[in-house]
């Protein structure tokens, strides 16, 4: 592009529209466009070094603004949280007095202080509190109690000034029940103080409007109380009035999802049989008072001797609850924050020290040796912290369930009318609905975020309490069964089978307990709320990410992270959605993935429990192995010195090799046998977990990662999972299968082995044909059969879609059964069939089935090929470079270079993996070879090498895009600029990694280079894979299909597998037929170079930057549109 033109689009006082290059601009309609790179045609002069001081003091100076700004929101927030810690603290120890007086001072204020910082529903809840004290028993207070009371609410009636509706109702609401409560006990009360103030009360009422256009938006005042002043009456059904809810027109893949369809025939994807609106409505009240906080109590299934004493039965004897209650008295006694005190005081200890045991009783259930301290402070102070808050509403007299239950009925429909989800997407029926109950579709409770302003602080004093309060007897005296200590991240590594803790500050679990738990065990397991699936539709994603699922709060759309320490992700991401518009496919996608309903897999679930069980048996080591069930720790015999040495064994005697020997072996068993009690603990806990929803209806609601790839936010039991996970999971909603659903069942159960992924489908079908068989054996007798599906990558998915095609041909028209089974489609290698398709690169598309073909094509074994033709060069050309160590190599692995050498780095090359971890990735593979480690380290060196220059040339222009994202990375970075871009669905991206520094004597937020860089062409592409994913989402709603992903895995019933495939590529050609690279260098412009920053930079940097964002690699040739006829694209 020429660098006049943009230059011209730069200029403030053109229009960009009018200055569009052709080829640009028709992008969208063209297969192999190229972006020609021209030279400067301005004129360039001497950098000088105060050129490059201003336009770099500039961009601090920005910085600062912003980091400042930054700093002044944290501020507000905070002070907030502050007021609204003392509201919830008063309000729960019945403090009226410093309440309303605080109260009274802040409205004064607010006359003379428009800006002063409260929080949005502070004087509502004033308000609201003032009505609920005053419909108290008389008998409860003394008259002269009842005079100051009364005093201090007509005086900060008085004094308060509504400044919206919800204040207004609030006011006139407070001023009848004051009315009412002096007339019905004027007798007993003394008037005289507030005679005056009642009188300008009244007259600031009559001041007030009429009517009040108001909804319910803070849960706080009864629908009744709304009504009598609010001009908008309820409606008996939801209208049909436009709600200016649909998607930014800009966005061209969704406009023909805005286009009304009607067919007679549609199939919602949300509507089952199992669950009348009946059931959901009962299921919906257990909801709300689940998100009040607490665990749900779970039988442990694997304990074997019911009757025998059980944890809970030693744990009571050693009076762990009454020790933390005394010492909570004592500590609170202790305290001198008074706001820490009044938190402890406004609740019952008992019931705080129940609240603390249980979650005592969960963490030790996890089976670990060590906890995370801040964590456990966290878990800790969360757990009173939501029973403070309980009180704080009781004592305001405000349930959740008065407002949303009238919406949630409505909402209810979208699951039991099926035509609803072909005109609205569930945000849109969830705004109607809101509509139609004048509600405020961003209903939640007031002072929710309360708990973040004392949590820190609360969770040291009960921590500190647990850890001398829980004892127990060991050798005639009482051990503490915790401790602090600072523990190795390398030790840290092994305790936790999904997630790996960074901290080194831990608690330590007392051994001789921990072996106490393993051996005795626990009755019952305990799960917090919170991280459970749920048994009703979600609360939808609405406009900029608000609600989410849960149904009294609101909850974050974007996953955070313990990695981003100096940047909030969810504040930055709300920062980049400027309008309503933005991102609503992206969050409609959320909700339609979220509300795909779910059962458990009964007969999947019985053969799990009972291999699971087996794990006490050392002897089927080997049939678990294969099976990712991990033997109990029971298992595992620590050697001591007498099992290695004997029992007469001198010590003197023993040489310093067979000492190393003796340790080596016990610290492997001992790390075996930590390893294998944290894997098993985590199973059991899925386990018991699918036990308990047995017969349910579940949901998994969607949150995503600052890139758009989503993710299910209940960790323990959900699709996303392993293939034990998976298995246990079928959807709610049965579809008969038809002719190609039978069709499409049996190649499943050929494709999920993994066996066949080389051959044609053709040949899949015929496998399966000489295996039915077999097939049906394993369905029939996992366990004492054949056992064909241990042969699998994924054994159980394996056995469960044997099972499920073994239950149709069991009928006589197989076709007529009901399938529930997930049917598979995998993206193949999608990072670079992503790539592929951005440059148009036709080599790169045929190695990753792009393009139609015969068979599908294996790209690990085509670079495995191509390193091995440079092996031969190397080993035939004396010159070369490589020909000493090629030969070297020849004479230790004398066959063709193995496809699994080279698998790994292949697969990950899009996701950024550098030299240093390709060469790790090798060296792994050859020593599972079994190769000489005396050369092992020459020889990755070399094969990585050999790899990345193969994957070159295989994706020549693919990798050039690569290439030219760095570059555009490193631009920013000397730019002090995060990378930052807007999917083809409007979704601002920024990536998080940034610190915070001092530049220029200024304090900034400052990119990390390398991870920057490094990040950007993995994360650009994971964006559209997400991109991909949601459209075929929203286009499998339209059309009533059921729809669930795995990132580039695509799942849907049997019998739609032909009609899911035709909206995946649909959607794959529809969005790379946009200019998605000249988007992105535009956008970069913008963002990156504005106008007024050029003018501040000298010519050469600035020519020089404009150059880096330019696009200089030519297109391929490859015609989008093949991937329609593509078998092998998704299969």
């Amino acid at each position: 592009m020429s660098l006049l033109i943009i230059k011209r689009l730069l200029h403030p006082k053109l229009v960009r529209s009018s200055c569009l290059p052709y080829d640009i601009a028709s992008r969208k309609y063209s297969t192999s466009v190229a972006v020609q790179e021209e030279k400067p045609i301005v004129k360039t002069r001497k950098t000088t070094k105060k050129d490059t001081i201003e336009w770099e003091k500039s961009i601090i100076k920005k910085l600062s603004v912003e980091y400042q700004k930054r700093g002044k929101d944290v501020k507000v927030l905070s002070d907030k949280r502050r007021l609204m810690a003392n509201t919830v603290n008063c309000v729960s120890n019945g403090n009226v007095k410093k309440l309303l007086g605080t109260a009274t001072q802040d409205a004064n204020l607010m006359k003379t202080t428009p800006n002063l910082i409260i929080f949005d529903e502070y004087f509502p809840v004033i308000l609201k509190y003032s009505t609920a004290i005053l419909k108290q028993e008389f008998e409860s207070r003394k008259p002269n109690q009842w005079d100051e009371i009364l005093y201090l609410i007509i005086s900060f009636l008085s004094r308060v000034t509504p400044h919206d509706d919800v204040s207004a109702i609030g006011f006139l609401t407070t001023l009848k029940t004051v009315e009412n409560f002096i007339v019905k006990h004027q007798q007993n009360l003394n008037l005289e103080r507030v005679n005056n103030l009642l009188w300008s009360c009244k007259r600031k009422a009559k001041e007030m409007p009429p009517k009040f256009n108001l909804t319910h938006k803070q849960l706080l005042f009864d629908p009744a109380e709304i009504q009598e002043f609010s001009s908008v009456k309820q409606s008996a059904s939801v209208p049909t009035a436009e709600v200016k809810d649909s998607y930014d027109p800009n966005l061209e893949l969704v406009k023909t999802l805005c286009d009304p369809s009607f067919s007679p025939g549609y199939d919602s994807p949300f509507v089952i049989n199992q669950r009348s609106k009946m059931d959901y409505i009962r299921d919906f009240e257990e909801q709300l008072q689940s998100e009040m906080g607490g665990y749900m109590k779970v039988e442990n299934f694997t304990r074997r001797d019911k009757t025998a004493k059980s944890m809970e039965d030693y744990i009571a004897k050693w009076k762990w609850k009454e020790n933390i209650e005394i010492k909570l008295k004592q500590h609170q006694k202790s305290i001198h924050d008074s706001f820490l005190n009044q938190c402890l005081s406004s609740v019952d200890l008992g019931k705080c020290a129940e609240i603390m045991l249980n979650t005592v009783h969960a963490e030790l259930s996890e089976g670990q040796g060590h906890l995370s301290e801040s964590m456990f402070r966290t878990t800790l102070a969360d757990a009173v912290l939501h029973h403070v808050y309980n009180v704080f509403l009781e004592k305001l007299d405000v349930s959740p369930g008065r407002v949303t239950r009238e919406v949630f009925s409505d909402f209810l429909e979208y699951f039991c009318d099926h035509k609803i989800a072909q005109i609205y997407s569930i945000r849109q029926w969830w705004n109607r609905c809101c509509s139609s109950q004048n509600v405020d579709p961003t209903l939640t409770l007031p002072c929710i975020d309360f708990k973040f302003y004392s949590r820190k602080k609360i969770g040291e004093i009960l921590c500190k309490v647990v850890m001398e309060s829980c004892t127990f007897l060991h050798r005639s005296r009482s051990d503490r069964a915790f401790t602090s200590a600072n523990v190795s991240l390398e030790s840290l590594s092994i305790l936790s089978p999904h997630n790996k803790i960074k901290c080194v500050k831990m608690i330590h679990i007392h051994p001789v307990l921990k072996n106490m738990i393993k051996k005795i065990e626990f009755n019952h397991l305990f799960f917090s709320h919170k991280m459970l699936p749920l048994r009703v539709p979600p609360r939808p994603w609405i406009d900029k990410g608000k609600n989410g699922p849960f149904y009294t709060h609101p909850s974050d759309v974007i996953r955070l992270s313990e990695a981003f320490k100096d940047v909030n992700v969810c504040k930055e991401f709300d920062i980049r959605l400027t309008s309503d518009e933005m991102a609503r496919p992206v969050f409609d996608a959320l909700n339609d993935l979220g509300s795909t309903p779910w059962i458990i897999n009964g007969e999947m679930l019985d053969v799990l429990t009972e291999i699971f069980k087996m794990g006490n048996d050392k002897t089927q080591e080997e049939f678990l192995s294969k099976l990712s069930v991990p033997l109990h720790a029971g298992t595992f015999i620590i050697p001591d010195f007498a099992d290695i040495f004997g029992e007469n064994a001198n010590a003197t005697e023993i040489t310093t090799e067979e000492w190393r020997k003796f340790y080596k072996e016990k610290n492997e068993v001992t790390k075996n046998k930590n390893e294998m009690n944290s894997l098993w603990a985590w199973l059991r806990y899925r386990v018991a977990l699918a036990r308990h929803y047995r017969n349910d209806v579940l949901f998994f609601p969607h949150n995503m990662d600052f890139r758009g790839r989503v993710y299910p936010i209940s960790p323990n039991l959900n699709h996303m999972g392993d293939d034990i996970n998976r298995c246990v999971l079928k959807f709610a909603k049965g579809k008969r299968l038809g002719k190609r659903g039978l069709y499409w069942l049996k190649l499943h159960v050929v494709n999920i082995t993994g066996l066949l992924k080389k051959k044609s489908i053709l040949e899949r079908i015929q496998y399966f044909d000489e295996h039915l068989e077999d097939i049906l054996d394993s369905a029939n007798n996992p366990l004492n059969g054949k056992r064909w599906w241990l042969e699998s990558d994924d054994p159980w998915q394996t056995l469960a879609a044997c099972k499920e095609l073994r239950d149709a041909l069991k009928l006589e028209n197989p076709e007529d059964f009901v399938s529930h089974l997930p049917i598979h489609q995998d993206g193949s290698c999608n990072g670079l069939q992503h790539y592929a398709a951005l440059g148009r690169d036709l080599q790169g598309a045929l190695e990753v089935n792009l393009c139609p073909a015969d068979k599908p094509a294996d790209i690990y074994s085509t670079v495995a090929a191509r390193v091995e033709e440079k092996r031969i060069e190397d080993e035939q050309d004396e010159t070369s470079k490589f020909h000493n160590i090629a030969l070297e190599l020849r004479a230790a692995l004398p066959e063709p270079v193995p496809r699994k050498v080279v698998k790994q780095t292949v697969m990950t090359t899009v996701y950024g993996v550098t030299e240093y971890g390709a060469r790790s990735q090798i060296k792994k593979q050859l020593k599972a070879l079994g190769k000489d480690e005396e050369h092992i380290v020459e020889f990755a060196a070399y094969l990585t090498e050999r790899t990345f220059s193969s994957l070159h040339e295989a994706f020549e222009v693919s990798m050039q895009i690569k290439d030219w994202l760095r570059d555009v990375a490193k631009m920013c970075n000397s730019l002090k600029r995060p990378v930052e871009w807007t999917t083809p669905l409007g979704m601002p991206v920024m990536q998080p990694y940034i610190k915070t520094k001092s530049k220029l004597q200024k304090v900034v937020l400052l990119p990390s280079d390398d991870k920057q860089v490094n990040a950007f062409p993995p994360n650009f592409v994971h964006s559209l894979d997400s991109t991909h994913m949601m459209l075929t989402t929203l286009h499998c709603r339209k059309q009533g299909i059921t729809f669930a992903a795995i990132h580039d895995c695509f799942w849907t019933h049997a019998s739609t597998v032909d009609a899911m495939n035709k909206i995946c590529r649909d959607q794959f050609i529809e969005m790379y037929t946009q200019p998605i690279i000249e988007k992105l260098a535009m956008e970069m412009r913008e963002k990156c170079l504005p106008p007024a920053l050029l003018r501040k930079m000298d010519e050469d940097t600035a020519n020089k930057n404009i150059q880096q964002l330019t696009p200089s690699f030519k297109f391929g040739d490859l015609d989008i549109s093949q991937v329609k006829d593509s078998v092998y694209f998704f299969s």
